[in-house]
């Protein structure tokens, strides 16, 4: 029994030293394109996954075609629009920095793709100007509607009571011309 035991000590010692033995965890190579999908992020992820891809790109021992992948998915996390991070103009660097490291990752209809995505983003941005111009317009607009609803109230309630006072003085009237012919009655009765 203690032959066998040191027989297969040494036959594990032996596949143990020429690396016969697969790997405890197989190392990952590259990056599976649909394990990203930042469209389905919280608002918190998109600065995780920002910080995440920022330390890829920065670690040395990183490889060129990891990097470049990094630097395509910054790329892309900085257009998103419900990124709160959103910059256009760090999407143009991380691009340029993708294409550095791997110039023959894009072919024309990616390059076409980016350039539409950047000018969404642009007419996006210039949208949400305009969205605020105009929000601040319709809040003046609403502003000046309620001040003339109140002033049209105003002039309302006056108008009642002027038509009330108009009402009285014509019932005055109509007293005062009963009066005046009571009063000519009896100057030609008295006159007679």
């Amino acid at each position: 029994m203690g032959t066998m035991r040191i027989f297969f000590t040494a036959l594990f010692f032996i596949f143990a030293l020429t690396g016969c033995f697969p790997p405890t965890m197989p190392e990952k190579t590259g990056y599976d394109s649909l394990d990203f999908t930042p469209q389905k992020f919280e608002l918190a992820d998109f600065a995780k996954e920002t910080e995440k891809l920022r330390q890829i790109t920065d670690t040395a021992q990183t490889s060129n075609e990891d990097k470049a992948e990094a630097h395509r998915r910054l790329a892309i996390l900085y257009l998103i629009p419900k990124n709160p991070g959103r910059d256009r103009q760090k999407a143009v660097e991380e691009l340029g920095k993708f294409l550095e490291l791997d110039p023959h990752g894009l072919d024309r209809k990616e390059a076409a793709d980016w350039v539409l995505a950047l000018k969404t983003g642009e007419e996006c941005r210039d949208l949400q100007g305009k969205n605020q111009k105009l929000s601040a317009k319709a809040a003046r607009l609403d502003k000046e509607k309620k001040e003339l609803e109140a002033t049209n109230l105003r002039l309302a309630e006056e108008k009642e009571k002027l038509t009330a006072a108009n009402a009285e003085l014509t019932k005055t009237i109509e007293r005062i011309k009963k009066l005046d012919l009571s009063l000519e009655k009896k100057r030609r009765n008295y006159l007679r």
